[in-house]
């Protein structure tokens, strides 16, 4: 089914947390995002200067991102792409989002989409996409198994994927540590909504491989990169040291 992919578990730091009650969710608020965001836009430009070149196109491609936020990487996306393809469409499950990337991110060519990688796909994109692209995005996703086949499921014959997600980062034992005290517990009630799924796995990279061949998809090349990243606003800044 799938004839090349590319996958990037980055050690880098980034920092989102979630309460029941309490929330300090980025996500929630596309301005808030768009401005805070330089961290994945970097992965995302030197993941793809990286590999890009490896990529095998055609003519009329119909192109899938997954996880497109608020359409900042969807905008360098396509600066990589051939003029010659059919279309961009970019999904993400949060409607506030995507509301915010297509008021910003007008081209006639990118469509943006709800869909929910996790849950089950809609008989009428499955095996329409020639390339799906997910970048700094599988991290947040619980069902990875079901989020890993849909992608598969997504693709043509001889489509490709490319992903990027973070492994770990130092800032999640940061997070455990603060989950017991009682100043930050109320913040901190649910970990697993923002603890990559691999954080405490020695061989993130193994596990991924073995569970996307089980899958199908054919020629897997994954690579663990370790990167470091220093924030540029001073809040960060502090929480980081």
């Amino acid at each position: 089914m799938l004839d090349t992919l590319f996958f990037i578990p980055l050690r880098i730091m980034a920092e989102r947390i979630k309460a029941e009650e309490r929330s300090l969710r980025m996500w929630n608020n596309a301005e808030i995002y768009h401005e805070n965001n330089s961290i994945t836009r970097r992965d995302a430009i030197e993941s793809l200067d990286a590999f890009a070149p490896l990529f095998n196109w055609k003519s009329n491609e119909k192109i899938l991102e997954v996880g497109c936020a608020d359409g900042s990487i969807t905008k360098i996306l396509a600066t990589y792409f051939p003029k010659n393809i059919n279309s961009l469409t970019a999904c993400d499950n949060d409607e506030k989002g995507l509301k915010y990337a297509s008021e910003h991110n007008k081209n006639e060519k990118i469509t943006f989409k709800f869909m929910d990688i996790e849950e089950d796909l809609s008989s009428d994109v499955k095996g329409k996409f020639d390339h799906v692209f997910s970048l700094c995005t599988f991290h947040w996703i619980r069902k990875q198994q079901k989020a890993f086949q849909n992608i598969y499921d997504l693709l043509t014959t001889e489509g490709e994927c490319f992903l990027t997600l973070f492994a770990y980062t130092q800032m999640y034992h940061f997070y455990v540590i603060l989950k017991h005290s009682e100043k930050w517990r109320d913040w901190l009630q649910d970990m697993t909504t923002f603890l990559s799924p691999y954080y405490n796995i020695s061989s993130p990279d193994n596990l991924i491989e073995e569970m996307l061949k089980k899958i199908g998809f054919k020629h897997v090349q994954i690579q663990t990169k370790q990167k470091t990243y220093s924030y540029q606003k001073r809040e960060f800044r502090v929480v980081h040291s």
